[in-house]
């Protein structure tokens, strides 16, 4: 599961580029899916962008591949890019008011687990909804893309506070993605923040700068620097490390997560201050961003 709340947090490269790293390097099949409860970016950072099939295709033949389809029929709903990365879009149907919700996405899962032994999803901006409670009920693995922006990484602090009274295993062996900012970060405010996520995540990784990445274009892996291609590798080991620590359940032992309460409020200030103003100690016992220790990621 790639996650951060905050639009423009590179969620959608970061489970893209994961999935071509995996995907050249492990071998075997590897899926990113983009469950978006409505409609997502991923597919259109994919190299290839054909066929023009989404998870509504794909949720409408699900009887038909459960009972006699193949791995073949089921790329009849995917994107194959160079890498050998498949790609599973969001819904594209500008008219369809549906959301994709619990049901559907353990459906979805059923049919990739069948035929892919890594599945990495990309998720919405809204941890309320029903798709996004799914997959973080679900996920083996969280992996939280930042850049060293206050509101990036602030969003990206609330969001560990909220699964931390859910998945506080998801939190505790994540791995923190960091990418290029806009703007550079000041030193210290670099050093906090770098520090902060060391001490809530398991592993924090950072990736440079690439044009191929940048500017919402599709990206073809091949164009890659050899610099960021060496970093995305790092990260995917990362990632391959903590899996590979904690086995998942199988798909038939889950059991169906709690519906968020509708009422429930969520504090976004508890460990998520101006990065320009180091805050005391938060009631939950979390440092603020800008409070943390010097500590680097081991």
């Amino acid at each position: 599961m790639v996650a951060n709340p905050k639009g423009g947090a590179q969620v959608s490269t970061t489970a893209l580029m994961l999935a071509h790293t995996f995907a050249t390097l492990r071998g075997g099949p590897v899926v990113a899916w983009d469950n978006n409860e409505a409609r997502g970016t991923l597919a259109q950072r994919a190299e290839v962008t054909t066929p023009d099939t989404h998870v509504w295709h794909l949720l409408g033949a699900a009887d038909q591949l459960t009972a006699v389809g193949t791995a073949g029929d089921l790329t009849h709903y995917l994107r194959s890019q160079p890498t050998r990365a498949e790609v599973l879009a969001s819904d594209t149907d500008p008219a369809r008011m549906q959301q994709i919700g619990p049901a559907q996405c353990g459906r979805i899962w059923l049919l990739l687990s069948r035929y892919f032994g890594l599945t990495i999803m990309d998720t919405g901006n809204n941890v309320r909804t029903p798709a996004w409670q799914w997959a973080a009920h679900l996920a083996n693995q969280l992996v939280v893309p930042i850049t060293l922006e206050p509101d990036v990484a602030h969003s990206a602090a609330w969001m560990l506070d909220h699964l931390t009274t859910r998945r506080p295993d998801l939190v505790a062996g994540a791995v923190t993605v960091v990418g290029p900012a806009a703007a550079a970060a000041s030193p210290k405010v670099r050093e906090q923040m770098l520090a902060y996520f060391a001490r809530r995540t398991a592993l924090v990784v950072e990736v440079p700068f690439d044009p191929q990445l940048a500017g919402g274009r599709p990206i073809v892996h091949a164009r890659i620097s050899d610099t960021s291609r060496r970093a995305w590798v790092s990260a995917a080991a990362a990632v391959a490390d903590r899996l590979a620590s904690r086995p998942g359940p199988r798909p038939d032992e889950l059991q169906p997560p709690t519906p968020p309460h509708a009422n429930t409020e969520i504090q976004h200030e508890t460990s998520s201050p101006p990065a320009s103003e180091p805050q005391p100690r938060s009631d939950d016992g979390h440092t603020s961003v800008t409070e943390t220790p010097i500590r680097k990621a081991q």
